[in-house]
């Protein structure tokens, strides 16, 4: 619980300073895009910047403070937990480095910067690092979030770009290597946290509990609400069910349990005291010292838990659980989709190598919490206001598809609803509608919808004004039911810089081969500054702004090709031929390849030379990193993922075309052999192996 406004920031320009950042997972509950993506402090700013081409945000789609204001990143309302998805992660991943940060912050200011949080930062890079504690985490991505993507395919191929990439990754650590103390990474999609947690102690007897959390279990007469959803049966609470689970061992006149909390400004607090009183004796109380802040009050959002073993001596320990699960039934006895979906970190400590006055002074508890003895004060009063969370529709997002100018919506309706009205809702709330929906709902509903509708042009700069979808759902009678909103993704985010649209022959195909291979392409700041000088220049200034643009002069074309693949080749062995790097080589030749084929501005001779040359670079590349009897099926494999299952039937289909031109019969005839020579080799590898 430091003092620190930039931690996070601080973490990721220091997260292998020298690579790209090339994909970012976030998980939270509450999400404030504008904040996010701020450029003087925001989290986003800071990625792109880092070439990071692949953000992912999964949010629980009722706790959005301000929508997404820039397209150049995916977000998805959580589409599996239904109730509460509540879980906080950050993760990063590079090409020789992965950082996790688990703990209690969300996607907001509050988050980010002024509440008192508790976040846990977690490396590990070919030398170093907690290997099983990541590969726990290559197993929640891989099954239980994906289900909370589903069925937003795009997300979905992100996601497995974003795993390809990541086992290849930790297919380069040594799998024998062990690491002191290892975190153990929890979430509760199978079982219940609390559950797994006792499973994971040396021993169920404790000497003491220590418990920092801002919301507890709510008391059944207190009118208060907390983040997490209300429980029908609120008198077999969460201090119950430990104290039948872990024997405290010392004296009942001993108060083992220790609580934390952020009381309000009238005395006011979560705590369940009514039931709490029957162990008074056991417990301790310890509010936020109001004092500590002074004129500027910092709420309490860290989420702890430290178990200390009965043992002083050699088999004692301290185990520590943080995360994002507050102390209640919701989030440490339920699981989802009916209850919250949390995660957090265990990790156990022998007691001789840790010394609870040391860990208490390092986390500030004396210092920010005062102990409080009269309960009575802290009483609750009111009675409490039963609400349900039962909404007639609920939305996971939308995608727009830029080429084929279709909108598909995921939502869910309950039986109830009879038709569903869809909006396109802009930034300033203006908005149009489209298509209405009825009965029955079978899969996403897709519209197609206009450019001239959604895009608009200022200062010759093509916005897309419209950041989230809306959707108002109806009876049979006509009577509104409720409505719902989820953020407007687009297929391709690298296209945008904020809601500003350009081009992928922004600086032409060839241009782009030749500044990929030599590594000076053009960066998110360069471009973000060729962007701000259109937007403040006047317009007769404007003819004279340099944009890149494709030259036409074949000799520049066919040299800067050449140039371009050769440096590709230059960058897969200087990095020893990693399966990392070949893979995204081949997303990069994969991606050329159809658009060469799709461009306009290319002669069919630009257009054959370059996929034959796209094709040669598979063919060597392939070659250099096969050379490993080890690694054949893996390649094999990146081969037909990346490239073969994408690329092939497109660049067939245009070969068998030109070749009917006589002049380049041949030619394409002799590419063609190429390509299907890549392919008999993977399945020749696939057969072997």
């Amino acid at each position: 619980m430091e003092d620190s406004s930039v931690i996070i920031q601080d973490l990721v320009r220091e997260f292998q300073p020298n690579e790209d950042i090339r994909h970012a997972i976030f998980l939270t509950y509450t999400f404030d895009g504008p904040y996010i993506e701020d450029s003087e402090r925001g989290l986003f700013d800071l990625l792109w910047q880092r070439n990071c081409q692949n953000i992912i945000v999964i949010r629980d789609g009722n706790a959005v403070i301000n929508e997404k204001q820039s397209h150049r990143y995916r977000v998805l309302n959580a589409s599996y937990s239904t109730k509460v998805f509540h879980s906080k992660l950050m993760f990063f991943l590079t090409q020789s480095g992965a950082m996790a940060l688990v703990g209690s912050a969300n996607l907001t200011r509050g988050g980010l910067e002024r509440n008192l949080e508790l976040i846990s930062t977690y490396r590990l890079d070919l030398e170093t690092g907690p290997i099983d504690f990541f590969r726990s985490l290559k197993e929640y991505f891989s099954t239980h979030l994906r289900r909370e993507l589903n069925p937003v395919s795009d997300l979905l191929k992100a996601l497995d770009t974003f795993l390809r990439d990541y086992e290849l990754f930790l297919s380069e650590i040594p799998k024998a290597r062990k690491y002191y103390m290892e975190p153990i990474f929890l979430h509760n999609y199978d079982r219940s946290l609390l559950e797994k947690i006792t499973d994971q102690l040396p021993s169920n007897n404790l000497s003491g509990l220590w418990v920092v959390s801002p919301f507890y279990e709510q008391d059944k007469s207190d009118g208060m609400r907390t983040e997490d959803p209300l429980y029908e049966n609120l008198d077999n609470t969460l201090i119950e069910e430990l104290f039948n689970k872990i024997k405290f061992i010392k004296s009942d006149n001993d108060k083992s349990i220790h609580l934390y909390f952020q009381p309000s400004g009238d005395n006011r607090t979560n705590l369940p005291l009514n039931i709490l009183g029957n162990y008074r004796n056991r417990i301790s109380l310890f509010p936020k010292n109001t004092a500590v802040d002074g004129l500027f009050q910092r709420s309490l959002h860290a989420k702890m838990m430290i178990f200390i073993g009965a043992s002083a001596g050699s088999d004692g320990f301290i185990a520590i659980f943080q995360g994002s699960a507050n102390f209640t039934k919701a989030a440490l006895l339920s699981k989802p989709p009916n209850g919250n979906a949390e995660i957090g970190v265990l990790t156990i400590f022998p007691r001789k190598s840790l010394d609870l006055n040391l860990l208490s002074r390092y986390l500030k508890l004396n210092q920010i919490f005062k102990y409080e003895e009269n309960w009575e004060k802290w009483m609750p009063t009111n009675k409490i206001t039963k609400y349900t969370l039962a909404p007639a529709i609920q939305l996971s997002g939308g995608l727009l598809a830029l080429k084929d100018n279709k909108i598909s919506i995921y939502f869910k309706a309950n039986d109830k609803v009879s038709r569903i009205k869809f909006k396109l809702v802009a930034f300033n709330e203006n908005f149009i509608n489209l298509n209405e929906l009825k009965k029955p709902f079978d899969g996403p509903a897709v519209f197609d919808i206009h450019p001239e509708k959604i895009f608009d042009r200022e200062n010759d700069l093509i916005h897309l004004r419209y950041n989230r979808i809306r959707g108002e759902a109806f009876d049979e009678d006509g009577v509104i039911m409720g409505e719902a909103d989820g953020p407007l993704n687009v297929d391709n985010p690298s296209l945008f810089m904020n809601d500003i649209f350009f081009e992928t022959d922004f600086t032409g195909l060839d241009n782009e081969i030749y500044q990929t291979g030599i590594g000076s392409f053009y960066r998110y700041s360069e471009i973000k500054n060729l962007i701000n000088k259109l937007l403040t220049s006047k317009k007769r200034d404007r003819d004279t702004l340099l944009l890149p643009k494709h030259q036409a002069d074949l000799d520049k074309f066919f040299r800067q090709i050449h140039i371009g693949f050769k440096g590709c080749g230059n960058k897969l062995e200087r990095y020893k031929y990693s399966k990392y790097i070949f893979a995204d080589l081949l997303r990069d030749y994969q991606k050329w390849s159809v658009q060469a084929i799709e461009k306009d501005d290319y002669t069919p001779e630009q257009k054959l030379y370059l996929i034959d040359r796209i094709i040669r670079a598979v063919q060597e590349n392939s070659k250099d990193v096969l050379g490993s009897e080890k690694n054949r099926f893996q390649i094999s494999r990146i081969i037909e993922e990346e490239f073969l299952n994408q690329s092939k039937k497109p660049i067939e289909e245009y070969l068998k075309n030109v070749g009917k031109s006589p002049m380049l019969k041949q030619y394409s005839s002799k590419t063609l052999k190429r390509l299907r020579s890549i392919e008999e080799t993977v399945k020749n590898i696939k057969l072997r192996y």
